[in-house]
């Protein structure tokens, strides 16, 4: 496991922001807290985002020009909201994530975004194993 400082960029039709905050990254996955919102990115042949709050929790998948099934979980509503992820763009090389994607759900699109992640390691951790 190691700890990891990361700049976020994420632009909307909505809202747009930038962070930067501190995380980890052990094997091919990557955690963080985004104010009080955990976020789990599992770097795959489809890369995974999600995003756990005390409201929601959202799965998105992302393969470049395909679109996938992702889940909005409204939490106090109880209610599932099935959403289709549109990757038209993504890019990941060492310490950086960047996709350009759309979220729709029954055919009616709900928004655009571009995400961008950079992180780089600043402390190593080695953990044995017997």
């Amino acid at each position: 496991m190691s700890k990891v400082k990361i700049k976020l960029k994420l632009m909307s039709q909505s809202e747009n922001y930038e962070k930067e905050l501190m995380g980890t990254y052990r094997g091919n996955k990557l955690y963080f807290l985004d104010d009080k919102v955990k976020v789990t990115i599992t770097f795959a042949e489809i890369v995974t985002m999600r995003r756990v709050s005390n409201e929601y929790e959202i799965i998105l998948n992302f393969k470049e020009n395909k679109i996938l099934k992702g889940i909005y979980d409204l939490k106090k509503l109880n209610y599932n909201l099935p959403i289709d992820i549109k990757t038209n763009t993504m890019y990941i090389d060492s310490g950086q994530f960047k996709v350009d994607y759309e979220l729709s759900s029954e055919n009616v699109q709900m928004d655009k975004f571009l995400f961008e992640i950079n992180y780089e390691v600043v402390e190593w951790k080695i953990i044995w194993e017997n």
